[in-house]
Formats: structure tokens, C-alpha cells, sequence
């Protein structure tokens, strides 16, 4: 957050939703990503810096990554010790003048050594969503999920080798908006997008069977209604919710279709909207039982 003063970190407790604790830090944060295993706090910075805060020590950074030279991190990720981070750039516009645009370059780190720089990977339209892609049986982070500010996903080596062009995409184009969001189910199998016209897009694997598609480890499948049997009463849509006593008809020549304009004798008890169970029990219709010889 940005005070009077400078900027600062602001701890707040989502139980209370109080301000527990605040810290100035040197520079505006563009994106801040909290690892609850080991209580670090990753800040991105205007100037290119990736900043770690352990959070069991105070308030002081154990280090920096000095990712982007010359950009502004936009978004980074962190799973485990691994970082990926996106950042914003400037180029020269066709008309010479200096315009923002999405870097197509990707970096990694690994929180342990800071200073020493990881892979460089590549995303010819820009990356504006960058997310680890880890599923429930593995925890290695090997694959980075990139999306482009029209929607395009691709899943990258986060070791820097090539991959094949195989994109995913979403319908961010078609309502003419931007991909603003992007977050992966904890089980890597559903993808959720959404982008500045409000629209959120959940997204599976094209070769993924329907029947198996789950959020996380603990998802169930999700059962079916039975089948209706035999012999039970059928009514049209068309039919008159009368027609199986169950529910009491409307006046003749009653205008009223809504049944708190009815008589209070047609609603069952007087004063009260539903019918008694004695009332319901009292419209089924019976038969005496037969004796055979």
C-alpha cells in the first residue's frame, strides 16, 4: 500500500480483518504472492526486483532477484522454493513514441539462491497471467501455465527447452475484453480465466475425460439422478398441477394465476400457505383391498 510517507507493507488478520502489523519497504509493490509453507512474502517492485520477507523474522528482506533490469514485474508465482515472474516493458511505438507493453520474456529463481538467476523462457505475445502447473500426484514444478492478454495458454518448459505450439484458448477475444486472472485447480486439471468484461472461463484438457475431471483430491463425482421407475403418476408440462391431487386448483373463471390470490378455503388451514399432511394424505386415492379364492 502506498501512505503519506512512502510505501508500506501491511499485515492484516482475515479473521478479524484488522491491521496487525505495518512496515515501510523501498520501493511501490506491483504484485505480492505469499508461501505459506515456509512464510515468505514475495514482492514485485516498478523496479524489475523480486523481494523475499520472511515473515517469522520481521519485516527486513533475506534477499532480492533482480529479474528485470529494465521492466516493472507484473506477476509471479511460487511454488515451493521456484519462482516464475512476468513483467511489463517499454518499446518504441509506431509513431516513435515510448508505449507499455507485455514482455515476452519469462524468468525464474529459486528462493534459496537469490542472486543467481535462473532459466529465461519465451512467449512470443507476452505473458499478462503467469502461473507454476503442478497436479495432486506431483509436486514438482516443471511446467509454467503462460496466458496473453488475448486469452492465449501455453504450457511452457520452466526449464527453458522448447515446446511444442500447442495453445488453448479462451473466449476472451470474442467479448472484445482483456485477460486480467488466472488461477489452476490444486488437482492441475481445471483452468479458471477471467478477464475485464466480467466473464470467468473454466477450462479442462482436450484430451480429459469429462467423468474424471476433479478440483482437488477429495472431489467426488457427482451422482446422478436415478431413473424414474415404472408405474409412477406422469404429468405434462402442459397438465394442470391439479390433475394429481396433490394441489389445489385455481377458482373457475378465476383470473389469479398466483395461489396467494386464491380463497383461503382452496390453501388448506385457514391462515397459514401450505396444506396439513392430513390434507395431502386425504386426496390419495385408495383401493379396497382384494380377496382371492
Amino acid at each position: 500500500m502506498d501512505g503519506s510517507d512512502g510505501p508500506g507493507l501491511a499485515i492484516m488478520d482475515m479473521a478479524t480483518a484488522q491491521l496487525t502489523s505495518f512496515a515501510r519497504v523501498e520501493t511501490l509493490a506491483t504484485v505480492a504472492k505469499f508461501e505459506p509453507r515456509s512464510s515468505s512474502l514475495l514482492l514485485g517492485g516498478g523496479d524489475g526486483l523480486v523481494r523475499v520477507f520472511d515473515l517469522r523474522s520481521g519485516y527486513t528482506p533475506v534477499g532480492a532477484a533482480n529479474l528485470f533490469p529494465r521492466g516493472v514485474v507484473h506477476d509471479l508465482d511460487i511454488e515451493g522454493t521456484a519462482i516464475i515472474a512476468s513483467a511489463l516493458t517499454t518499446q518504441l511505438g509506431p509513431l516513435g513514441q515510448q508505449e507499455v507493453v507485455f514482455d515476452s520474456a519469462l524468468r525464474t529463481a529459486d528462493l534459496r539462491m537469490l542472486s543467481r538467476q535462473g532459466a529465461e523462457l519465451y512467449f512470443a505475445p507476452g505473458a499478462a497471467a503467469v502461473r507454476w502447473h503442478t497436479t495432486q500426484y506431483s509436486t514438482s514444478s516443471s511446467s509454467v501455465l503462460v496466458a496473453s492478454p488475448g486469452g492465449a495458454l501455453q504450457l511452457l518448459d520452466a526449464r527453458g527447452g522448447m515446446t511444442a505450439p500447442a495453445e488453448l484458448q479462451t473466449s476472451v477475444l470474442s467479448r472484445s475484453s482483456q485477460l486480467c486472472g488466472l488461477a489452476i485447480s490444486s488437482s492441475g486439471m481445471l483452468i479458471a480465466a477471467s478477464d475485464t468484461a466480467g466473464c470467468i472461463d473454466v477450462l479442462a484438457p482436450p484430451d480429459a475425460e469429462y467423468e474424471h475431471l476433479s478440483v482437488n483430491a477429495y472431489s467426488n463425482p457427482t451422482d446422478a439422478p436415478d431413473p424414474p421407475e415404472e408405474g409412477l403418476p406422469h404429468m405434462d408440462w402442459e397438465s394442470s398441477a391439479g390433475s394429481l391431487l396433490l394441489l389445489p386448483e385455481a377458482p373457475e373463471g378465476s383470473s389469479e394465476p398466483l395461489a396467494s390470490s386464491w380463497p383461503a378455503n382452496l390453501l388448506g388451514k385457514r391462515g397459514t400457505r401450505y396444506a396439513t399432511p392430513q390434507d395431502v394424505l386425504s386426496t390419495i386415492r385408495t383401493l379396497p383391498p382384494q380377496v382371492s379364492n
